[in-house]
């Protein structure tokens, strides 16, 4: 064999094994990140599932019974029309009201979907489904979404600060990156609102925010509350839970001498 056949021979070897080492070890690689990347939360299959085998998260909001009676009659008469949805270790992550009802009326089983996903995206879908309500109190909201911003960061899909939705280094996105102005949207509040809600959630110490639940704190007024320095905060709070404070804008520069004064603007 003569040398520049030899040569051929090397290269060709070479070049398979190249082939073979990429096959093996960087295309896995790419394809998973991409998946990761275009990962959604789509529910699968529908499935009959024993109502005891659905594990329910103590963390979850009340039932209303009101909204429990409600559904278990329009079950009776119309049957169940939207599953529930649940992960496949069946964790409930939407329906709860829905599972109670057909527990109310004596069901042993339910209909429900699965939910393909991360731990982050159950989170993110049991989020959603909670800001849907109507009788959530704005720092609740801004918590939610505080919480939603971060798991949709952590997703690659969150828009910061200054960053292009389609920025180079999120080319591989398969839906453009949430601005707060999309959020809002999905959740049924205006942009200025939910930036709001959210103050209150981050700035509020939790004294604060139990006496603005407690005490129906005008969102003006908490918001004032919200600016000041979390020592201060306390003060006022408690003040104005004790009932020293008549007015609810509240002005720390007014309070002097040991007395609460409040500024009604």
């Amino acid at each position: 064999m003569t040398f520049k056949q030899k040569l051929i021979l090397l290269i060709a070897f070479l070049l398979g094994a190249m082939i073979c080492y990429i096959l093996e070890n960087i295309m896995p690689t790419v394809k998973e990140r991409k998946t990761k990347m275009a990962t959604i939360i789509t529910p699968s299959e529908i499935r009959m599932i024993p109502l005891e085998n659905i594990l329910v998260s103590a963390s979850r909001r009340e039932i209303e019974d009101a909204k429990v009676r409600e559904l278990a009659e329009s079950i009776q008469q119309v049957g169940l029309l939207n599953p529930i949805t649940v992960t496949r270790e069946c964790r409930l992550v939407a329906g709860a009201h829905r599972l109670e009802a057909c527990k109310a009326i004596g069901h042993c089983e339910i209909a429900c979907t699965f939910l393909e996903g991360d731990s982050l995206h159950v989170e993110l879908a049991e989020i959603d489904e909670n800001l849907i309500r109507n009788d959530l109190d704005d720092i609740s909201i801004g918590e939610l979404a505080l919480r939603r911003d971060a798991i949709l960061e952590a997703l690659g899909l969150r828009a910061l600060s200054g960053d292009n939705r389609f920025s180079k280094s999120r080319r591989e996105a398969v839906s453009p990156l949430k601005t707060t102005e999309s959020i809002a949207k999905e959740i049924g509040v205006g942009e200025r609102t939910l930036q709001q809600n959210k103050q209150l959630a981050k700035n509020l110490v939790p004294e604060a925010k139990d006496v603005v639940r407690k005490e129906d704190i005008p969102k003006k007024d908490a918001l004032k509350l919200a600016r000041m320095e979390p020592e201060r905060q306390k003060v006022v709070a408690s003040r104005l839970q004790s009932g020293e404070a008549t007015f609810y804008v509240v002005d720390w520069d007014t309070l002097k001498d040991n007395k609460m004064w409040i500024h009604e603007f």
